[in-house]
């Protein structure tokens, strides 16, 4: 009897003994792994390491697809200490720009700070997935692309003869518009250069130039001359310079700041409704915060009338917007279908509307669905 209860007692203590280093090596259910990123569906992926000091994109479908794909992993206790081939970097603008990143190793995926074992079939799967932004030719600047701008404080900029200098109190959707779109810069694969702060050229009579300060402190210069771009931050002792990868963001630019110096359109007396409709469900919400109504109507007032002359959509979710304003009601409908960097959208106090198809802001139908 002794002796099985003595048994009874190694028995209980070697498997209590086998959970507790179970415990420490948690499979990672890649499911969950990829529905944590589905979750953050309107993050932007960059890859970083194929260039000094620029970020390129990843489809992030792709990428999620991929990870599906992965049967459980099992973490790692002592992970590696080799620097990692890839990292990828995760920024989701919805959530006040949060930042994730993952690294990759030929042994291993690190999540946060887990790391979980990967075959070499899993690594090369991956990596195959991730690298094929190398075909682009373009990435993004580093600093621009972890810039945040809603801890911006102060936006100055200097277009031609035209100077705009705005506080936080002055703030608008329109400043926020110039400001995404400066993140979303494109430059040459492998342009960037160094160069010392005081060599920081002159604004060219056709440059343009955009000075940043965050509420941190950093201030950001940014200028744009002909095709190159150049970067400095106050806590950095160096700038970057890039050649841009398509010289029509300068226009885009332009076209942002000159909204700007319009006048902010009132919304007193304004209502707005935005409903979703599917074939699935449908869902509807009226507005009432201020600062998202003066983006509705951004996005609304700032449709423009397209020569798209695709057959009608026959699938994909459609959000309608409903303004009212001045005794009248307006609709509007967003779609979730992108031609040429725009999403199409329907404006139905056209008279045409039926053949005629606009062009939105290509955030314009994320922001919405965000909001239902």
């Amino acid at each position: 009897m002794k002796k099985t209860i003595i048994g009874l007692l190694v028995a209980i203590f070697t498997l209590a003994s086998y959970a507790t280093s179970y415990s420490a090596a948690i499979p990672l259910s890649t499911q969950q792994l990829a529905n944590d990123f589905m979750i953050l569906q309107t993050s932007e992926v960059y890859l970083s390491g194929l260039s000094k000091k620029q970020y390129c994109e990843i489809d992030m479908e792709a990428f999620i697809k991929v990870m599906k794909e992965l049967p459980r992993l099992k973490q790692v206790i002592t992970p590696s200490k080799k620097k990692a081939s890839f990292t990828l970097l995760l920024v989701n603008p919805d959530k006040n720009y949060a930042k994730t990143t993952i690294e990759l190793r030929p042994t291993e995926l690190r999540y946060g700070k887990a790391s979980y074992r990967l075959s070499k079939a899993q690594y090369d799967r991956i990596t195959k997935t991730i690298t094929n932004v190398e075909k682009e030719k373009s990435a993004r600047p580093q600093w621009l692309v972890w810039m945040n701008p809603s801890r911006i404080t102060g936006f100055t900029s200097i277009s031609g003869k035209a100077r705009i200098a705005r506080d936080k109190q002055a703030w608008d959707a329109r400043i926020q518009d110039v400001t995404e779109a400066l993140r979303f810069i494109e430059t040459r694969l492998n342009s960037y250069k160094r160069f010392r702060v005081d060599d920081m050229p002159i604004r060219a009579s056709n440059g343009l130039y955009f000075q940043l300060i965050f509420d941190s402190g950093v201030i950001y210069e940014i200028l744009i001359n002909d095709n190159k771009l150049y970067l400095t931050s106050s806590d950095m002792a160096y700038g970057c310079e890039y050649t841009l990868a398509d010289a029509e963001i300068t226009n885009i630019l332009r076209q942002k700041l000159t909204k700007i110096q319009d006048k902010p359109a009132s919304i007193k007396g304004v209502t707005v409704k935005i409903e979703q409709a599917n074939l699935n469900s449908s869902k509807e919400k009226t507005i009432i915060d201020e600062n998202q109504i003066r983006k509705i109507l951004f996005f609304v007032d700032g449709l423009n009338k397209s020569d798209y002359s695709g057959a009608p959509l026959t699938g994909g979710d459609i959000i309608n917007v409903y303004v009212t304003r001045n005794g009248k009601t307006e609709q509007y409908a967003f779609i979730d279908y992108e031609v040429n960097g725009h999403i199409l959208a329907k404006n139905f106090q056209d008279p045409n509307t039926r053949s005629t198809w606009y062009f939105a802001e290509i955030a314009s139908y994320k922001y919405l669905l965000n909001l239902l």
